[in-house]
């Protein structure tokens, strides 16, 4: 196996894995998540050269990329959602973001060229994870915020039992044949 074939699994696993619990194949997504995972940080011996040069790179990156990615998932959780904002999260994410940049710039020893590079990519990054959080907000705000409903009248309440009533007896009769 290759190792753009781990990476790939890595992607498709969270994707599916981000799926509601109404898709059945949410269950096997954090698995695959993990194969992809393992895939391409323990890629398999005989791969061509610039895959085992991505496989290291990948590798050296992780001291920085965990605590970035935890961040970037504590801001995303943190922010308003339905009004509700964690300020925790928010900024327990933000001091892993901002110390995720810290030790890139700290162990980064870069020449002009990839110093352009790199804060190219960095600027690439920012621009892709601001768009996806105000594409969330965004999305999240056409959504009204209704409030809390009223409670059922007494008419209501007894036809809901009658129709649940209705179902467990209908279950009841099923089961016992």
């Amino acid at each position: 196996m290759q190792w753009w074939l781990g990476l790939a699994l890595l992607i498709s696993g969270y994707s599916m894995a981000r799926m509601g619990p109404a898709f059945k194949r949410s269950k096997i997504g954090a698995p695959l998540f993990l194969i992809g995972l393992l895939m391409t940080l323990f890629p398999p011996d005989g791969l061509l050269s610039a895959e085992s040069r991505a496989s290291d790179e990948m590798l050296a990156s992780l001291y920085w990329m965990i605590p970035a990615v935890a961040g970037f998932y504590l801001v995303a959780s943190g922010a308003p959602i339905y009004y509700v904002t964690s300020k925790l999260r928010l900024m327990v994410g933000w001091v892993l973001v901002l110390f995720a940049g810290y030790l890139i710039f700290v162990n980064w020893s870069p020449g002009v060229e990839s110093a352009i590079l790199g804060i190219a990519a960095m600027l690439g990054v920012i621009v892709t994870v601001s768009l996806h959080l105000i594409a969330i907000r965004f999305t999240e705000s056409l959504s009204p915020g209704d409030g809390i409903t009223k409670p059922l009248d007494d008419e209501e309440v007894k036809h809901v039992s009658a129709i649940l009533a209705s179902h467990l007896s209908q279950m009841e009769a099923s089961a016992d044949e």
